[in-house]
């Protein structure tokens, strides 16, 4: 598979990367065995962007990949996301998980509230204190020392503006406990903001809002920092495309470093591979 690179290291990531947010969620009726062929079937195809988040199944994503990688870590590029978490009500019924995936993957009407209430019980935390205790679980999870890239999650450019955030990342980075650090952002004022962060060397942008940047003058500015741009949302935002056709089209300007697709199926996989091909 085609690599492109960022940073002043020229760091390689494949074009097209595997986003792991359905990992251990209620909505997701594959097993882990299946989850698990896949993520080989990845690697054999050449991906190296393994794309999770502390949230993403309660953090049954990051707990899988650690199980999934151990042994081969150098196969990986591993992106993680913090700053977002769940109400005390969502973290006490966790450890009837198991009870409830199996209620839902019988019930498409019980995975449908599961996914509306999501939400309901979600807020956010971009304080240093909670972000480098949130890194330690992370890492923990992934059975870690070091985070390929440690990314903001959906921060507001108000959270961002706080004058204690990058300090946290530049002693995170020399400590070695992360490799790089950015911002998976929402919306142009959350971009303007992490754009002052001036260690920052990867985005994660929904690719509506890609499209809408490249019409300013930030567009060539990320380029010029050769900061590593993650494009989402390729196949959620492009309804009218086949995937692998809005993957595709995507990663056709040639100024995408890397397309995150989420599947739990190798055979959906090996079709966004074909397309790209």
């Amino acid at each position: 598979m085609k690599v492109n690179f960022f940073g002043r290291d020229r760091e390689p990531l494949s074009v097209l990367g595997l986003g792991c947010s359905r990992i251990g969620s209620f909505g997701n009726s594959a097993s882990f065995s299946d989850i698990r062929r896949t993520v080989d079937r990845a690697i054999e195809l050449g991906i190296n962007v393994f794309d999770t988040a502390d949230i993403y199944g309660q953090g049954d994503s990051e707990r899988a990949l650690g199980s999934f990688f151990k042994g081969r870590r150098q196969k990986a590029f591993i992106v993680s996301k913090i700053g977002k978490c769940f109400s005390l009500k969502t973290r006490v019924v966790r450890p009837f998980k198991p009870l409830l995936r199996l209620l839902t993957a019988r019930s498409s009407g019980a995975r449908t509230i599961v996914s509306a209430r999501r939400g309901d019980n979600m807020r956010a935390d971009f304080t240093a204190v909670y972000l480098e205790q949130a890194l330690g679980r992370s890492l923990k999870r992934l059975q870690l020392d070091t985070l390929d890239a440690l990314l903001l999650h959906s921060p507001s450019a108000k959270q961002l503006s706080s004058n204690e955030i990058e300090p946290l990342l530049i002693r995170l980075k020399r400590e070695g406990k992360i490799r790089h650090y950015g911002v998976s952002c929402d919306d142009e004022a959350s971009l303007l903001e992490a754009l002052r962060y001036q260690g920052l060397s990867l985005l994660e942008l929904p690719v509506d809002l890609i499209e809408s940047i490249r019409k300013t003058d930030v567009w060539p500015s990320i380029a010029a920092r050769q900061i590593g741009v993650l494009a989402r949302e390729a196949i959620a935002l492009r309804p009218e495309l086949s995937p692998g056709a809005a993957i595709s089209d995507v990663l056709k300007s040639g100024d995408i470093t890397c397309v995150v697709a989420g599947t739990s199926r190798s055979a959906h996989l090996e079709e966004l591979v074909r397309a790209i091909a």
